[in-house]
């Protein structure tokens, strides 16, 4: 388990590399990406699984929403490539850039993934709203980029959302907390079940004594023998109905908090934000803002998923993390 914080080293890695070589990997990840997520449509209508998954090797939900089915293998890095062809349509209108948007985007919609689309919506409206000063066609053009959003998330996830107003509701009076004990997972909503996770994990470091709770467990996985001596209720269930003591596809707090304590928590929390700070500190370079943006609506969908800590998005981070400061460094000796 060490070694998945190994990767959060990995801007070492990319120093050696000049502007034009991060350039050039940045325009490959991003015209992939948007293959990617054309495949991903097509996948979505046709019904068939074609492209592989970081995750699991589930990739289809066995339930189909409004008609088209349900994947779960949408392409890493689809949410960056929205942000960064829409940044391109915000500065000037080119086709090209539009076709990519309408590409990476309809994947976002047809993943009928509540938390990324919202997200990705709200840092798309950060965006537009840079630096622009207010003008009635701005507040047309954006009555109008609402009117088709809000129109095709109707369209293609009114299921959905209703299925998440749902599970919101669901958690105001109820006494699942106090009982966690006589919970059946079956019976809780998606987002109940996240929070009595966390829940469940934190009560117990609390209950383990001052060195558990700050530091926690240790980094510990399902294969662990310590594992024989939890307990938890709330979890994941194999199919012998055992649950997941550690793992999670769900929320990567109560994870963190169990393996790291609350110190490990808010060092991780901090690494994030000053990431996040310096992005938004040099927002002048457009790719900086983008890249805030981007671990910015990671961290708001770590409440909801554990994406944030996968392999891939801490490389693409780490290395923007350095392609900025190269700029930033450029634009200094041009100066």
């Amino acid at each position: 388990m060490f070694r998945l914080y190994l990767f959060f080293l990995l801007p070492i890695l990319f120093i050696r590399y000049t502007i034009n070589e991060l350039q050039d990997a940045l325009t490959v990840l991003s015209n992939f990406t948007v293959f990617a997520c054309l495949i991903y449509i097509i996948q979505a209508f046709a019904g068939v699984p074609l492209l592989s998954s970081f995750q699991s090797d589930s990739v289809a939900s066995n339930i189909g929403v409004s008609g088209i089915r349900r994947f779960y293998n949408m392409p890493f890095y689809t949410v960056f490539v929205v942000l960064v062809y829409f940044k391109f349509l915000v500065d000037k209108m080119k086709l090209k850039h539009l076709a990519a948007f309408v590409v990476t985007f309809s994947a976002v919609l047809l993943s009928f993934n509540r938390n990324t689309l919202i997200v990705a919506l709200m840092s798309c409206l950060f965006i537009f709203f840079y630096k622009r000063r207010f003008s009635i066609s701005h507040f047309v053009i954006g009555c109008v980029i609402a009117i088709a959003v809000f129109g095709s998330i109707s369209f293609f996830s009114n299921e959905r959302m209703e299925q998440g107003f749902d599970d919101i509701t669901s958690i105001v009076g109820s006494s699942s907390f106090s009982n966690i004990r006589d919970v059946s997972v079956n019976e809780v909503s998606t987002t109940e079940f996240r929070l009595l996770h966390f829940y469940e994990r934190f009560i117990f470091l609390l209950n383990s004594g001052v060195t558990e709770t700050l530091l926690g467990i240790g980094l510990v996985s399902n294969q662990s023998a310590i594992v024989n001596n939890l307990s938890f209720n709330i979890g994941l269930q194999n199919d012998f109905k055992e649950v997941s003591q550690i793992d999670t596809g769900d929320i990567i707090w109560s994870v963190l908090i169990l393996q790291v304590g609350i110190i490990g928590v808010l060092l991780f929390v901090s690494l994030v934000f000053q990431y996040i700070y310096f992005f938004l500190l040099n927002k002048e370079i457009s790719i900086a803002f983008i890249s805030g943006m981007f671990l910015l609506s990671l961290f708001i969908s770590s409440f909801f998923s554990i994406e944030i800590l996968f392999v891939p998005n801490i490389a693409l981070y780490s290395m923007l993390y350095v392609y900025v400061k190269k700029l930033k460094l450029s634009n200094r000796k041009l100066n």
